[in-house]
C-alpha cells in the first residue's frame, strides 16, 4: 500500500512545505483543528496544494482523495518527524442512544469499551490516561515481513465515532506515537455538527401539511393536506387537499401534468406514480371562476427499501472478472460488483476494519484470489465466515500475502467499500 510508505518518504521533502498555523473546521464531521507548527494537514479541498509531494511520494491526488472518501477522512496531519495520524468519522452502534462519550457514566464507558474489545480487532483497549474520554487501541498486521501496526483513539461525538489512527511500520507503538496523537486531542475542539453525524441514518423528509395562508382578497383557496411525510416507500402516493368547491385541480411536475376536479366540499386528491427513487417537486393550481388562481408547490421523496436497494445494485452492477480488477483497480472507482468468498483475515485501513475476502474456492479447502473489503465499525463479519458482497470500487489496493494470492507472492490487491453482505447467494 502506498499509503503505508508516507510516513517513511514524508521527512525527506518536509522541510519544503513550510506552512503557518491554521485552523481547520468541519462542520458536518463536528469539530475544528488548531494547526501546529511543522505540521502538514491534507483535506479532501487542499490535495492540489500537494500535489507535488503526492506525485514525488508515488501516488496522485485522485488517489489519495478517494482513500479519503472510502475511509471517511476529514483530514491527515503530516507530523514533523513524518508521522502521519488521520482524523475520520464512523457511524456509532445502531441500538446506541449515546451521543457523547463525556454524558455516558463509568458503567456506559465500560460497556464501550468492551465492546470494542470484544470485536477481535484489537489486542487492546483501554482508556487513555491522559485523554479519558478517548479509549486507546492497537492492532497490527504483517505485510510482506513487515509489521504494521495501528494506533487508534475514539470517542463518542454527536451519536458517531471520531478516530484518531496513526500507521506505524516496523515497530509496537511506543510512549511518543502516544503523544503526538495525544497532543492531537488537545488541540481538537468539539462542535455541534450543523448535519447529522456522517453516516448515521438520514432523516426522513417531512412535509408539513400546508397551512390556509393569509389570503388576499378574492383569492382561490388552495391547501395541501397530504402526504404528511415527504418521504415514501413504493411508486404510489397520493397528495390530497382542499380548495374551491367543484373547481379544477391542475397538477405539472418538469415530467408531466394532469388535472383532478374537486367535490362539493372542496376535498381533493391526486393519485401519483413515481417510478424513480429522488425527489420531485409538484405544482398545484387552481383558477375558478369570480376567484383569483392560487398556486402551492410540494416536493416529495421516494425513498428505496432494502429489497429495492439491492435490485437497483445489481441492475448497475457490473461483469466484472477478478483478473481485470486486479489488473486495474484504477479504473473501477465506483464501480459496482459482487463477489462472494470466504473471510481469512482483519485489518485496519485508516479507522475502519478491512477484512481480507477470498472470492475463488479452486478446491475443497482452498480459498484464492484475495480482496480487501472495507466495513463498518459495527459489521458483523467474523474469520471464517462465507458470504456474499455487493461492493463498491475505491481504486485503491493494499498488499496481500502471498498464502491467498494465486502466483504465492505477495501482491497488491484491490479494496473495495461494503454496500451490503448476506449469507445467501
Amino acid at each position: 500500500m502506498k499509503r503505508m510508505w508516507f510516513a517513511l518518504l514524508v521527512m525527506m521533502f518536509l522541510a519544503s512545505y513550510a506552512v503557518a498555523q491554521s485552523i481547520y473546521v468541519f462542520p458536518a464531521d463536528g469539530f475544528r483543528y488548531q494547526q501546529e507548527e511543522g505540521e502538514i494537514v491534507l483535506t479532501r479541498t487542499n490535495l492540489e496544494q500537494y500535489s507535488d509531494l503526492i506525485t514525488q511520494l508515488g501516488t496522485t491526488t485522485d488517489a489519495v482523495r478517494a482513500s479519503f472518501d472510502a475511509s471517511r477522512i476529514a483530514m491527515e496531519v503530516i507530523m514533523p518527524d513524518g508521522g502521519q495520524i488521520a482524523i475520520s468519522t464512523s457511524p456509532a452502534d445502531a441500538d446506541s442512544d449515546a451521543v457523547e462519550m463525556a454524558d455516558l457514566d463509568e458503567t456506559q464507558k465500560e460497556a464501550l469499551r468492551q465492546r470494542f474489545s470484544d470485536s477481535g480487532l484489537y489486542q487492546d483497549c483501554v482508556f487513555s490516561k491522559n485523554a479519558s474520554d478517548w479509549i486507546r487501541m492497537t492492532s497490527s498486521a504483517m505485510y510482506g515481513s513487515m509489521p504494521v501496526w495501528q494506533l487508534r483513539y475514539v470517542t463518542l461525538h454527536s451519536g458517531g465515532y471520531l478516530i484518531l489512527n496513526s500507521t506505524i511500520i516496523g515497530r509496537e507503538p511506543a510512549g511518543a506515537d502516544d503523544d503526538a496523537i495525544e497532543g492531537m486531542i488537545s488541540r481538537i475542539k468539539l462542535l455541534t455538527p450543523i448535519t447529522q453525524a456522517q453516516n448515521s441514518a438520514s432523516p426522513v423528509p417531512t412535509a408539513e401539511p400546508t397551512p390556509e395562508p393569509e389570503r388576499r382578497e378574492n383569492e382561490a383557496m388552495l391547501v395541501i393536506t397530504e402526504p404528511a411525510e415527504a418521504a415514501f416507500t413504493g411508486s404510489r402516493v397520493v397528495i390530497r387537499g382542499k380548495t374551491e368547491p367543484n373547481s379544477t385541480v391542475f397538477v405539472t411536475s418538469d415530467a408531466m401534468h394532469t388535472s383532478v376536479r374537486s367535490n362539493k366540499n372542496g376535498a381533493f386528491s391526486v393519485p401519483l406514480t413515481i417510478e424513480e427513487a429522488g425527489s420531485v417537486t409538484f405544482r398545484l393550481r387552481v383558477n375558478p371562476k369570480d376567484k383569483e388562481e392560487t398556486i402551492r408547490e410540494i416536493t416529495l421523496t421516494r425513498v428505496l427499501t432494502e429489497r429495492e436497494q439491492l435490485a437497483a445494485f445489481k441492475a448497475t452492477q457490473a461483469q466484472i472478472s477478478y483478473d481485470e480488477l486486479l489488473g486495474n483497480a484504477a479504473a473501477y472507482i465506483g464501480t459496482k460488483f459482487i463477489f462472494r468468498g470466504k473471510v481469512m483475515d482483519f485489518t485496519d485501513l485508516d479507522g475502519n476494519p478491512c477484512a481480507l475476502v477470498c472470492v475463488s474456492n479452486p478446491q475443497t479447502g482452498t480459498w484464492k484470489d484475495p480482496i480487501y473489503a472495507m466495513l463498518s465499525v459495527e459489521d458483523a463479519v467474523n474469520t471464517g465466515d462465507v458470504l456474499t458482497f455487493y461492493l463498491i470500487g475505491t481504486g485503491i489496493t493494499l498488499p496481500a500475502p502471498g498464502t491467498y494470492t494465486a502466483s504465492g507472492l505477495e501482491t497488491e490487491v484491490p479494496v473495495a467499500d461494503v454496500f451490503y453482505f448476506t449469507e445467501n447467494r
